[in-house]
């Protein structure tokens, strides 16, 4: 009987903890950035991407539709990969205001040794149904380094599940 009081007692603490975990939020140009844990997010009223900080992988949902467009997806240029062992992902929040209209991005910075930094730039914006994503490199090599290939989008899933011919006529 003890065990089975001691047993809910604890399990209320946990229920509690994890409600009030904290979250840190800011709303940019209508475009709400949040973290929670290691996971960022980045949304509008129409879609959201969500990226783990810790695996160095994204998802973006279209919130409409409520359809996985990406999933999985992971940053690469040459063999450096933003969820390879031992890479270290940190972000920071710039705002837009482009020809395309105003928003907010997140700028994920991939780090390990004996590569140049990895950069991934989200750009969303207030009510669009689309994402813009640049990829690029910081050299902090004491050598050149040459770029072979690079992908934003590398070993995702693009809409899983989805029959192209009819859904997206």
């Amino acid at each position: 009987m003890e065990g089975r009081i001691l047993m809910k007692y604890t399990i209320s603490i946990i229920v509690l903890m994890m409600l009030f975990l904290p979250v840190k939020a800011q709303t940019i140009n209508g475009v709400v950035i949040t973290k929670k844990l290691n996971i960022l997010t980045i949304e509008n009223k129409l879609i959201a991407l969500k990226y783990n900080l810790a695996k160095g992988t994204y998802t973006a949902i279209d919130k409409v539709g409520k359809i996985e467009a990406i999933a999985q997806a992971q940053s690469q240029i040459n063999d450096f990969n933003s969820s390879v062992q031992g890479a270290v992902n940190s972000f920071k929040i710039e705002t837009v205001n482009d020809k395309l209209g105003k928003g907010a991005a997140l700028v994920i910075i991939s780090k390990k040794k004996s590569n140049p930094d990895q950069l991934l730039k989200i750009k969303l914006f207030s009510n669009q149904a689309f994402m813009v994503m640049q990829s690029g490199i910081k050299n902090t090599l004491q050598k050149p380094y040459i770029v072979k290939n690079f992908s934003p989008l590398a070993n995702a899933s693009i809409f899983k599940g989805l029959n192209v011919k009819e859904n997206l006529k």
